[in-house]
């Protein structure tokens, strides 16, 4: 994974002329005619801002390799950071903490979004409990246990009525999957399992899954045999966002499924495109990375 070189595209919104709302209809990207290969960012950047973080971690900790950063309805800054999410203002001046202190070291498997109201931050420790937090002051609200509904837990998003929804992978990283899988499931704020959605049809790698976008709504990203990312969008609900059309250079559907048992080595280097990930959406543009033929740029 060291080794793999990423390119960096972007496909401005601006193309059709206006910035894309939640509501509109499925937009189908179309990277290799559309998007433009960028080496050097400088052209892109607006303006940084480097905020320093004084506080220490347990260096022997591996719950600094859960990080995100979410915004808040201000434009406070959410730093999510193992079992403890630090809050700025838009300044960069600390605000206060959030903290899980309870549980083992789950580095992997947790995960912190904005409710839909964006009045409470919740904070998934894996598969066993989700804890509300006051967004205004970081103050614990309540812990609601889980009591494992899911096999696998990777990341969450909001879901309306103060629900929320998990991402589950079956086996990720190799084909061996549970054929059938359903990737995301619906929770309401009880922890009541509501429905599930979204099939598992290939390859999938479980980083990068869920990201927050403007306005609060999110991004769900699927791989493999699901050409496209899904929304959450500002009342909550799933739809499906955008598709990526890589043409006959892009990832077969089918590609691996009569090896026994594909690693995610050969998966990066194989002659397509393939994994848009690390997908982020503002007001005015949509980026995202791809992985492209022989894991090179």
């Amino acid at each position: 994974m060291k080794s793999m070189m990423i390119c960096f595209c972007f496909c401005c919104l601006g193309f059709w002329g206006h910035t894309l709302s939640a509501q509109e209809q499925v937009r189908a990207l179309r990277p290799l005619e559309q998007c433009t290969l960028v080496t050097d960012l400088a052209d892109w950047i607006e303006e940084i801002q480097v905020i320093p973080i004084k506080q220490r971690f347990d260096a022997e900790s591996l719950e600094w390799m859960r990080k995100k950063l979410l915004i808040g309805p201000d434009g406070d800054l959410f730093l999510v950071y193992g079992r403890e999410v630090m809050c700025f203002d838009a300044a960069g001046k600390y605000q206060f903490s959030m903290k899980y202190n309870q549980g083992k070291e789950c580095p992997y498997h947790q995960d912190a979004c904005i409710s839909v109201d964006q009045k409470k931050l919740l904070f998934a420790h894996g598969d066993s409990e989700v804890v509300f937090f006051d967004l205004s002051d970081g103050r614990e609200i309540e812990r609601l246990p889980m009591n494992k509904p899911l096999q696998l837990f990777e990341e969450i998003a909001p879901a309306p009525d103060g629900g929320f929804y998990y991402y589950s992978i079956s086996a990720p990283c190799t084909n061996n999957f549970e054929r059938g899988h359903l990737l995301v499931t619906r929770f309401d704020k009880n922890g009541k399992k509501l429905e599930s959605s979204i099939p598992q049809v290939g390859f999938t790698v479980n980083i990068f899954l869920v990201s927050q976008a403007v306005g609060n709504t999110y991004l769900i990203r699927t791989q493999g045999g699901d050409n496209a990312c899904y929304r959450v969008n500002t009342k909550g609900e799933l739809e499906k966002a955008y598709t990526f059309d890589f043409g006959k250079r892009g990832m077969p559907d089918t590609y691996g499924m009569l090896k026994g048992d594909l690693m995610l080595q050969d998966y990066m280097r194989a002659d397509y495109y393939k994994m848009p990930i690390y997908l982020c959406e503002g007001g005015k543009f949509f980026y995202f990375t791809s992985c492209g033929p022989h894991a090179e740029a």
